[in-house]
């Protein structure tokens, strides 16, 4: 007996065996046996529809709204369950309750972004389960909707200055600094790249933020100039960069010079999406000697 059947677990084919044994005083009599054998298919509950609509900007600091719906066929009564699981970083984890909110109707619930963070990133899931239970069958039923929410690193800001502005005399100092502020809804690793040009000539680049910190490079042919590694200033994603002149030269040092800022998001984070390529320029003439 079956109480209930269960569409999971009890389709399939039974077989009936039996034997009859004769005792061993009736040696004329044989022993016998016979089977038979009958085909069960307990019916799944309908396959429900689901399907994920994404709306908003994904972007950091921006509302972002993922509505799970699903359908199911009308003669069906039961609710179907619906969960979000959330896929990042090479870990699958369920979605924290405060995001969802349940529609008024019952077969539909959202994911809510008040501001998004780049942590966000990730491949959302949302499946369906349908159960049935009665008194004579068990019914099951699963379906799922993947949805990949990527999320680009943007700029706030990026600002090069001097440490003077005039009497740039051939064998003074100087010194060109490159203020980086990333958005502060970037949550996730990330490495600071910096390069530094002279009219379009690449003079060193350095991504030392994150990793391994090397010592100040020095430019080729001269012990005059260097660039510092990236350093993190006082307030929070924020980063620096200086390009130190100990001796300006008049002839190979006047021109103009750029800062070029790339944010690159720790590879494990594979959904968090490399900053647009960002840069400033600065122009200065070096004059007669001291």
């Amino acid at each position: 007996m079956f109480y209930p059947l269960d569409n999971a677990d009890d389709s399939g084919m039974y077989t009936c065996n039996v034997e009859v044994t004769a005792p061993n005083s009736y040696i004329y009599l044989r022993n016998t046996s016979a089977n038979a054998s009958i085909s069960i298919t307990v019916i799944a509950t309908p396959e429900p529809l689901v399907e994920i609509v994404s709306m908003g900007i994904a972007e950091p600091g921006k509302e972002y709204m993922l509505n799970c719906t699903v359908t199911i066929v009308d003669r069906l009564i039961v609710s179907p369950v619906i969960t979000w699981s959330k896929r990042s970083a090479n870990n699958v984890i369920s979605v924290p309750p405060d995001l969802m909110t349940v529609s008024n109707v019952m077969s539909s619930l959202y994911l809510n972004f008040s501001s998004l963070n780049t942590s966000d990133a990730g491949l959302y899931t949302c499946e369906a389960s349908i159960n049935v239970s009665q008194m004579s069958m068990v019914a099951r039923n699963n379906e799922f909707w993947n949805l990949l929410l990527k999320i680009t690193i943007p700029f706030v800001y990026l600002h090069v200055s001097q440490s003077r502005e005039s009497n740039l005399l051939a064998g003074s100092n100087l010194i060109l600094t490159c203020d980086i502020s990333v958005d502060p809804n970037v949550d996730t690793p990330f490495t600071v790249n910096v390069t530094w040009n002279m009219t379009d000539q690449q003079i060193m680049s350095n991504s030392n933020f994150g990793g391994e910190i090397n010592s100040s490079s020095i430019l080729a042919d001269t012990d005059r100039v260097n660039i510092s590694s990236v350093m993190m200033r006082s307030g929070f994603n924020e980063y620096r960069s200086t390009l130190n002149f100990t001796t300006l030269s008049s002839i190979e040092d006047s021109g103009t010079y750029t800062c070029i800022v790339t944010i690159v998001p720790a590879s494990a984070y594979e959904y968090v999406m490399t900053s647009d390529t960002n840069y400033t320029n600065i122009h200065f003439i070096v004059t007669g000697k001291l």
